[in-house]
């Protein structure tokens, strides 16, 4: 058969295609008028929108002007690991040089449609004589064809009605990245690999088994058929990967990686329960705040949930353990349901603490008391989330991961779950080395959540909690199978544990004092997104440094599997642990709350539900957050950090009205919708409305996501769509997300009134709901929090929080707003009042719309602290609560002691100086200052902030000494002659970015660098850091008022097959060098290192004024490899201009023009 690359047979293709679409496609929703049919041309209507094609100025200026219309070049987009490209435009680069094989016969063909996908298009594609395979994002189909299906295919192509795109499905597609860089580096032929296989459902299925079958020297994992795939995992010599590539009916070759695993303080903060600062929990009670809610204490009332990990105790219910018995005593029944096991050892016993310290996270009951099981500050170490929960264990760590007793695969694995009964699975395991790709184990795991058992009638979903990894801070770094689209995906925030009886803690993994001293920061381990398909992950996020549990009771424990074996010293029961893998078994726990709440809803949570789906506990953890503000906290929900942030049960279960749609509404085509219309019932609280469904799995080695829906919402006359945000809050404008199959709008409290929530079916591509209809339809789950539709009241105060000065009084203003005519009075009630303080209120009861003044009085006679004053307000089966603040002081604030950066050092970057300082007694709130004058005449920047560190937000001038104060303040004063520090600022300007790379974007991602020095440029150093896979990706691209500079342009490209594939960058571009940058590829990291020879001259900026905003574009221009850039650094020689006489002499004629303002120079 005749071979010809890629490239050209695809640009080919392109050439053709272009003429019909050259433009930028534009969706117009129902509602809004409709473009000027002069400017647009209407591809296809979907009932609730309209799909146009438009010139590119065109379609800005109608979309800027018109919010339900929105621009989506990526429809032409065709996302494969190996390689992104956009099948409509002739300029597009289609860089592999890699020879394929040219279709002939019957083979796999990709084909993609005009846009979103129609069932009758489908139809038109199987009168063809084609077999539909899977959806391939955008609106492509992988389908098998014989030749007279192709050309009937290549036929429809060139028409362009119904499909724009119809090529083979070539070889260098089918080839995961570890696989492509052997074949880079000419790897041994008898090499040994092991690999996973997937054929494509063919009728050459039988034939082709058997010859992978031949070729293998070890079946590592048997054949195993999920949707129209089938998969094997065998050892073969890397000779033979070509002729299986060859194979018509191959569709993937990748390599193999091992998968490996990944406390009462921990419970009260995903309670909600923070202290002033937020920085650890309020006060111990976890059982209380339980009991409070009515949660049973029957573990009967609860679902299973199966930790799949390393084993448990001894191998048996009786596990030994007290706290997975009833009431945390051995005497007592068991609340183990099942002990069971996938490896091939003899039982599930945990020899590793891993699984075991995990199980006792989910729900683990303690009742004994003293050392060690209360710490010092009055906290239950082994205390689980659900301590009343059912639950099992599934063994698949021997130690090394081991499926064989489960048919030795994940569908096997997950079959044994589902059959055991559990409804919950939790899973602190994965594989790091695959997190750049949509594996067979992403794969599988979506698959399960939806049907867990294949050989059983129906679908039986269950509940999937993984952990994210441990491998941030840098991005793409969640594994598989985490990566998928349908299982819940968790991170690791701090924990409060700083210090225990031994002193100040330091791990066994590494993580000190600072990675457990606020609940408000992401611990950096914490893997962060964007997963395959620019994807964000992880969801949510939870406590998981320092977490202690129970360890192993088996006869065999040899303590390992945790960061410390055991922890504090001195008892042989309870070790503790840092990682993802610990914060997963906590939102477990969460999830099995959930579960009974929904299944035995109180009268505030209104709708369609009953047992909640997968898809309805993702939405209702993700409605439900505290937003992190600490290290790695803040930006626009979700983040790659912390997704939406940390579930919080307080406002979960809390008594504000929610309403819930649970999958009772289907969409069989795209353009369905659904719209619900309801009302904010709480002012004072906030409304936040998620949408979330369970996808059909992706195809792997693909951007995986198949049907697409949206969720809008309006209000107050505006639209709003899922996931735009700024901040914790959504907002106006941006696009609708078409990566996620889970979407936001959340509203600050009194900002949303009336609603208008409508879900859109954008694209219905395939079977979301598979045993159930047609190959194309989708359900979805929502949850809108703070919404009604009947009358009730609300009950706010002008101040959540305040703070006296004893003996001064404290007065709130309550209001009692009235909801769709609510008007029955309601009796207002006041408890936890200060002990020896008096609480009155002005007007009791109230008729809504109405207020009362609420005074509290004799604060000199209560002790100095904070409390929490609870306002109930009751009218008949209405209620409602409202926490209120009091913080009381009686004197003023302490100096706080500064210390970073330490006082006089010299060289310290200018660009986002970290300030530290030690927390001050009775402070409310810190003020800094800094300055670049002693006696701070001049302030550069002033901020006031309530923790003890600040980042500062103004560039400070290079070289230059700085100076920098922090006062204390409270309600009765600030602190008076506060300490001062002083530092000099290096010569390098540097700008710490942590900004995510988009993988196979040619556009990239622009960082604006904002410079404070002055001066005229006449040379150029740059220093950049970027951790980023495969840096012959990577183009980098410096601009200042008009000039660009590209400092590298993919090294070793074309000159390499694939350029270089070495990892990292950490180089300083230097005109000087004698080494290009196209000539550098190291063997380790960073692949580009050293002082280098940038692609383009750094004098283009000579001349150049220094000072203003500078530009920094990074690119990725091929798929699959992913990272982060992490610094980029300016390094300038500068003309500083004449120095200018501020009061110039009168008739001073010596005047100048010096950088564009007139100034007078000093006589020398």
């Amino acid at each position: 058969m005749t071979r010809k690359p890629l490239y050209i047979a695809l640009a080919a293709q392109m050439l053709t295609s272009s003429v019909a679409f050259a433009g930028d496609k534009v969706i117009v929703k129902r509602g809004e008028a409709l473009p000027n049919k002069s400017e647009a041309t209407l591809i296809e209507d979907y009932g609730s929108f309209q799909l146009y094609e438009m010139q590119a100025k065109d379609a800005l200026k109608y979309t800027q002007a018109h919010s339900k219309a929105s621009i989506s070049n990526s429809m032409d987009m065709l996302l494969f690991d190996a390689l992104r490209f956009d099948t409509q435009n002739a300029r597009g680069k289609i860089q592999l040089g890699q020879n394929s094989l040219l279709g002939a016969g019957s083979g796999l063909q990709i084909i993609q449609f005009i846009g979103p996908i129609k069932d009758d298009w489908l139809n038109q594609v199987k009168s063809t004589g084609a077999q539909l395979i899977h959806y391939v994002a955008n609106n492509g189909y992988l389908v098998w064809v014989n030749d007279s299906s192709r050309q009937s295919l290549n036929q429809m192509a060139s028409q362009r009605t119904v499909v724009q795109f119809s090529e083979p499905y070539y070889e260098d597609f089918k080839v995961g990245h570890s696989i492509k860089q052997r074949i880079v580096e000419r790897a041994d032929a008898n090499e040994l690999v092991n690999v996973t296989i997937q054929l494509a459902d063919s009728p050459n299925l039988t034939q082709s088994k058997q010859l992978i079958d031949s070729l293998a020297t070890q079946v590592e994992s048997p054949w195993n058929s999920i949707m129209k795939f089938h998969s094997i995992r065998v050892t073969v010599k890397f000779s033979d990967i070509n002729q299986i590539l060859a194979m018509p009916d191959s569709y993937w070759v990748a390599e193999y990686f091992e998968r490996t695993t990944n406390d009462e303080v921990q419970n009260q903060i995903i309670a909600g329960d923070f202290n002033a600062d937020m920085s650890g929990p309020g006060m111990t009670g976890y059982a209380d705040f339980l009991s409070g809610l009515g949660f049973p204490t029957t573990p009967a009332s609860y679902p299973i949930v199966d930790v799949t990990d390393s084993g448990l105790g001894n191998g048996t219910v009786l596990s030994g353990d007290p706290t997975f018995h009833e009431g945390g005593l051995l005497a007592n029944p068991t609340r183990l349901n099942h002990v069971a096991n996938c490896t091939g050892n003899a039982t599930g016993e945990a020899v590793s603490s891993h699984g075991h310290l995990n199980t006792n996270i989910v729900g683990g009951f303690e009742s004994r008391t003293g050392f060690p099981y209360i710490d010092p500050n009055g906290y239950i170490r082994t205390q689980g989330v659900n301590p009343f929960a059912r639950l099992g264990s599934t063994r698949i760590f021997g130690p090394g991961f081991d499926l064989s007793a489960c048919g030795g695969t994940d569908t096997g694995t997950i079959q044994s779950v589902q059959d055991n009964g559990a409804a919950i699975m939790s899973n602190s395991w994965g594989c790091s080395s695959c997190a750049g790709s949509y594996d067979d184990g992403s794969q599988a795991y979506d698959v399960g959540t939806r049907d867990a058992d294949l050989t059983e009638a129906g679908n039986q979903e269950i509940i999937m909690v993984f952990a994210a990894g441990n491998d941030g801070p840098g991005a793409a770094t969640v594994a598989t199978p985490s990566n998928g689209k349908n299982m819940i995906t968790v991170g690791a925030s701090e924990n409060d544990r700083p210090e225990d009886e031994d002193g100040a803690w330091t791990d066994g993994c590494g993580v000190g004092p600072t990675g457990a001293d606020n609940a408000m920061d992401v611990i950096a381990f914490s893997s962060r997104g964007p997963s395959p398909g620019g994807r964000t992950k992880p969801e949510v996020i939870a406590p998981g440094t320092h977490i202690h549990g129970t360890i192993t009771t088996g006869p065999n424990g040899d303590g390992s599997g945790t960061c410390d074996s055991l922890r504090p010293s001195g008892q042989t029961e309870i070790g503790a642990s840092s990682g993802t893998s610990h914060s997963t078994p906590a939102i477990a726990g969460v999830a099995s709350l959930l579960y009974y709440w929904m299944e035995n809803p109180p009268g505030t949570l209104l709708g369609d539900f009953g047992a909640p789906s997968p898809a309805m506990v993702k939405a209702y953890l993700i409605a439900h957050p505290t937003y992190l503000t600490g290290a790695s906290g803040n930006g626009d929900l979700p983040t790659n950090d912390q997704g939406y942030g940390m579930p919080n049960m307080g406002l979960m279960f809390d008594d504000s009205l929610k309403y819930a749609s649970d999958q009772f509404v289907v969409f069989d085509n795209t353009g369905e919708e659904w719209t619900w219309t309801g009302t904010a019932t709480d002012p004072s609280k906030p409304v936040r409305i998620v949408m979330a469904y369970t996808d059909q799995a992706g195809a792997v080695g693909t951007s995986p996501q198949v049907n697409n829906l949206d969720l809008t919402v309006e209000t107050g006359g505006d639209t709003f769509f899922g996931n735009v945000f700024s901040g914790q809050f959504s907002t106006t404008g941006g696009a609708a997300d078409s990566a996620n199959n889970y979407e936001a709008v959340f509203f600050d409290a009194g900002t949303a009134t009336d609603l208008t929530i409508t879900v859109s079916a954008l694209n219905i591509a395939g079977d979301g709901i598979p045993n159930t209809g047609d190959d194309t339809d989708q359900d979805f789950a929502i949850i809108c929090y703070n919404c009604g539709q009947e009358p009730t009241f609300t009950l706010q105060a002008d101040n959540s929080s305040l703070d006296v000065c004893s003996p001064d009084d404290a007065v709130y203003n309550l209001d009692v707003g009235s909801i769709l005519g609510f008007v029955d009075d309601v009796t207002l009630t006041v408890t936890d009042v200060p002990a020896g303080a008096t609480s009155s209120l002005g007007t009791n009861p109230v008729t809504p719309p109405g207020t009362s003044a609420l005074t509290i009085s004799d604060t000199d006679s209560a002790v100095a602290g904070s409390y929490t004053l609870n306002v109930e307000g009751n009218a008949g089966v209405e209620n409602r609560s409202l926490d209120l603040g009091l913080n009381i002081f009686d004197a003023v604030a302490t100096n706080p002691v500064l210390t970073a950066p330490a006082d006089a050092v010299v060289g310290v970057s200018g660009a986002a100086v970290s300030y530290a300082w030690d927390a001050s007694a009775d402070a409310a709130d810190y003020t800094i200052e800094i300055s670049d004058v002693s006696d701070f005449s001049n302030i550069i920047e002033m901020s006031t902030v309530t923790g003890t560190s600040y980042t500062g937000t103004v560039p400070l001038v290079s070289s230059t000494e700085h100076f920098w104060r922090v006062s204390a303040t409270n309600v009765c004063g600030a602190s008076i002659t506060p300490q001062e520090f002083s530092f000099t600022t290096s010569n390098e300007i540097c700008f710490p970015l942590s900004t995510t790379i988009p993988d196979g974007d040619l556009t990239g991602v622009t960082v604006d660098l904002g410079v404070a020095d002055a001066g005229i440029i006449s040379n150029m150093l740059v220093q950049v850091r970027a951790t980023h896979t495969f840096v012959g990706d990577l183009i980098f691209t410096l601009s200042k008022e008009g000039t660009d500079v590209i400092l590298m342009d993919r090294p070793g490209f074309p000159a390499g097959t694939f350029g270089c594939g070495a990892n990292d960058v950490d180089a300083t571009f230097d005109d000087t060098s004698a080494i290009p940058v196209e000539g550098v590829c190291g063997p380790g990291s960073p692949g580009i290192g050293g002082v280098v020879l940038p692609e383009q001259s750094l004098a283009g900026f000579n001349g150049v004024e220094l000072a203003g905003t500078w530009t920094f574009n990074v690119s990725d221009n091929a798929g699959q490899d992913t990272g982060q850039m992490d610094e980029v650094c300016l390094i300038p020689s500068v003309e500083v201009g004449p120095e200018c006489d501020e009061a110039p002499p009168v008739g001073d004629a010596d005047i100048i023009w010096f950088n564009g303002f007139q100034c007078v120079q000093v006589p020398e």
